[in-house]
């Protein structure tokens, strides 16, 4: 069997879902839907609001804004995918790498609104769509490509176009076709991190993920062996092809977002540099020091980490995101690591630019290979003395995952520049129930309502 046929059949199978998976699946929206809100008056994003604004189309589907509107389905899923990730506070894989949501997430908004879909059909479109790229990920392997490829980009374009393929409820033969399609629309780099061209190469992929969909639903057929041909994906993409790695990833019974798990974030920075952040935190915590005391910084990544290091002094935020060592030296001083610091506007901290000329970011490649971006942070005092942390897991993941007090607070604090308390409050109570909500329209209508009376105050 072709691995895009295995796929396909994985889309298109009847399933039931336990709560336990409906439970992560409706903390990822509301994670997303916070990030999307969050990000939506930012620079990057604003500037693809108007673009799309601009554009000519069916309004079919919401642009979610400050003024929001209706634009295509694929317009709007772009829109919103650039707003959900600007921030770079969405969720992430914890097996195939990348950030499983956010191809899905903007893909089956508009549909839903388009389609009248319920909220339960949402969510079990946004799970297929999450678990396919999370399987492919896995199945190919992270390690197996080139290190300057996209994890996001590489398999998101799956995860989109099977959600969506999902809620337009096409068969199996249209499905691996629609996959087939996807194929030839994979791709991006590492090389624009730290700028707003990275944010917009999702909403591209959302864009296309309808785009798939809706061409094979209208007959167009691609290859089967799109996967493994000589030609084909796996060998633009991987080192090392295991055709059986990824038929077993699609045969696995256990749900890839309980196992390995999804990776909530605590902080809107790019992952890689989270475990020493939380030292940095920690040591602050522990010895409230003066930065007069301190001699200087070693920081020890491991190499996946240390590729994404790519902005020794960051000329903004968008830099500061993808600075290791600004990040340390925030999270150091300050004792914490806010949202407001990475906003639009928010500039780069002096105290910290300047303190960054203490630190120092070191590879260690052979640094506990079962871990994500582990991390050795080593804080040297004037006085001769040291204090020392070591982290192979952050905050966030699967071995110290986010209370629910803690997601709520994420939630809020995204929310807090458009709404007041009690409304967040209810948003979050409504979008908590999504399962029941028979049409999607119902929570569009409530949002678009809440801003107006935002809008008036």
């Amino acid at each position: 069997m072709y691995i895009s046929e295995k796929a396909a059949e994985f889309v298109c199978r009847d399933r039931h879902y336990g709560e336990d998976i409906i439970n992560v699946a409706i903390r990822c929206f509301l994670d997303s839907f916070g990030c999307m809100l969050l990000g939506c008056t930012e620079r990057t994003p604003l500037s693809s609001i108007n673009y799309v604004r601009k554009l000519s189309g069916k309004s079919q589907s919401t642009v979610y804004c400050r003024e929001p509107f209706k634009a295509d389905m694929e317009n709007a899923a772009f829109a919103n995918a650039i707003s959900a990730h600007d921030c770079d506070f969405d969720d992430m894989a914890a097996a195939g790498g990348g950030h499983p949501s956010i191809p899905v997430f903007p893909v089956i908004l508009s549909i839903g609104e388009a389609m009248h879909k319920s909220g339960a059909e949402m969510l079990d479109a946004y799970i297929t769509g999450m678990e396919v790229s999370m399987r492919l990920g896995y199945g190919l392997g992270r390690e197996n490509m080139g290190h300057a490829w996209n994890p996001t980009t590489v398999f998101g374009i799956f995860g989109a176009t099977a959600a969506a393929a999902r809620l337009l409820n096409l068969d199996v033969e249209r499905t691996c076709s629609a996959l087939g399609i996807a194929s030839c629309e994979a791709g991006g780099t590492k090389g624009n991190y730290g700028t707003g061209a990275k944010n917009i190469t999702t909403g591209h992929l959302c864009m296309k993920g309808i785009r798939c969909a809706g061409l094979a639903k209208e007959g167009i057929m691609s290859s089967h062996d799109v996967f493994e041909s000589m030609n084909g994906f796996a060998s633009c993409f991987t080192r090392e092809f295991n055709k059986d790695m990824v038929l077993g990833a699609f045969d696995c019974k256990e749900s890839f977002l309980l196992t390995p798990g999804i990776i909530q974030k605590p902080y809107p920075t790019c992952r890689s540099n989270h475990n020493a952040v939380d030292g940095a935190i920690w040591i602050h915590g522990i010895l409230g020091f003066s930065l007069d005391d301190v001699d200087y910084v070693e920081c020890y990544v491991d190499s996946a980490a240390w590729r994404l290091d790519a902005y020794r002094i960051p000329e903004n935020t968008e830099q500061a995101k993808f600075s290791t060592a600004y990040c340390v030296a925030l999270s150091l001083i300050y004792g914490d690591m806010k949202t407001e610091y990475f906003l639009d506007g928010a500039g780069i901290d002096v105290t910290a630019r300047n303190f960054i000329n203490r630190i120092y970011i070191y590879e260690k490649s052979d640094f506990h290979p079962g871990s994500n971006f582990a991390s050795c942070l080593k804080v040297y005092f004037k006085d001769g003395t040291y204090q020392e942390y070591m982290g192979e897991y952050a905050k966030g993941e699967r071995e110290k995952t986010l209370s629910q007090s803690e997601q709520y607070a994420k939630f809020s604090d995204c929310l807090s520049r458009l709404f007041n308390k009690k409304e967040i409050q209810e948003i979050y109570d409504c979008l908590s129930r999504l399962g029941d909500c028979a049409d999607f329209n119902s929570v569009k209508d409530m949002f678009w309502g809440y801003l107006a009376v935002a809008e008036r105050r």
